[in-house]
């Protein structure tokens, strides 16, 4: 049946999965044939037609799977995916804002450790600053003096010494006798100690012991980015997500090759978990699954 036949019998407000059924049973093709033309699994043509979005893969590889169908039962590329897109825009509508939300919980999370990590870090600095400043603070500070009581009216005599107070003496005799005049006794004068400055001159001298400071926390340096190959052996859709970045899709045929970077780890899907070879910085992984197994959120690290 040619191409123009085929389409012209098929309304042009008809949904996608009905217009690859109609024109598969128009064609007396089986789903095992179809198949084997496009080397896509029987049940993920079975979805198209049933429009069951769910069993699919991403969007990116199931338009690629409505273009190999289309073209192998000759149909209009082109005109099928916009079928396709129109039928499945709801549900990729809501699967994105699902996503979306998910990246944003995930995105919150993050900011929220990464302003936790950043308290405790700058506690720490403080802390060990303080321990560091403070001793050295103690150490500049001038020792504190005492002060003399020292009057200026009274001065200081040699240790020993007493001092005699002074008398006025008359030339006029007097005029009546009297008893002799006793000597006046001397006073001892208590010397002043010296001022002890030399105490507090060796108080100065003598170390102030510093506080022990808290350890320096170890910062941990960036490590090496570690790198994922991936080498297709046979038609395989692959979803490769690095550490928290968007995930990046690809469909690789045979003997077709990826390679992407990541700093912690990778999360990796599969259309075809038989259909790839995988290595993480050099070393071979998996098995992951039987062929024509779709694999889901494989985490990946060294």
């Amino acid at each position: 049946m040619s191409k123009s036949k085929t389409e012209s019998t098929i309304p042009p407000s008809e949904s996608v999965g009905a217009h690859l059924k109609k024109t598969r049973e128009g064609q007396g093709l089986s789903f095992d044939q179809v198949a084997s033309l496009t080397r896509i699994q029987s049940k993920f043509l079975q979805a198209l037609e049933e429009e069951d979005f769910q069993q699919l893969p991403e969007q990116v590889f199931t338009r690629g799977f409505v273009r190999t169908y289309a073209r192998a039962i000759g149909l209009d590329e082109e005109e099928t995916l916009q079928r396709f897109s129109e039928s499945s825009r709801e549900y990729y509508q809501q699967g994105q804002q699902a996503q979306n939300q998910a990246q944003l919980q995930l995105q919150q999370e993050q900011r929220g450790k990464f302003n936790r990590n950043l308290v405790i870090i700058v506690t720490i600095v403080i802390i060990v600053a303080l321990g560091f400043l403070l001793p050295r603070q103690q150490e500049s500070s001038p020792p504190p003096t005492e002060k003399s009581d020292s009057s200026p009216a009274v001065q200081s005599a040699p240790s020993g010494s007493t001092v005699s107070p002074e008398f006025e003496t008359t030339t006029e005799a007097p005029s009546t006798p009297s008893a002799p005049m006793s000597e006046p006794e001397e006073m001892p004068v208590e010397p002043l100690e010296p001022t002890p400055m030399a105490q507090s001159d060796t108080s100065a001298q003598d170390p102030i012991q510093e506080e022990e400071k808290p350890p320096t926390p170890s910062v941990a340096l960036p490590t090496d980015p570690i790198r994922l190959e991936i080498e297709a052996t046979q038609l395989t859709w692959v979803v490769v997500q690095s550490d928290t970045d968007s995930p990046q899709e690809a469909l690789l045929q045979p003997a077709q090759k990826g390679t992407w970077e990541a700093q912690q780890q990778f999360t990796l899907t599969l259309g075809n978990a038989a259909g790839v070879t995988v290595r993480l910085n050099g070393e071979a992984q998996g098995p992951f699954g039987n062929p024509g197994e779709v694999v889901r959120e494989v985490v990946l690290k060294p």
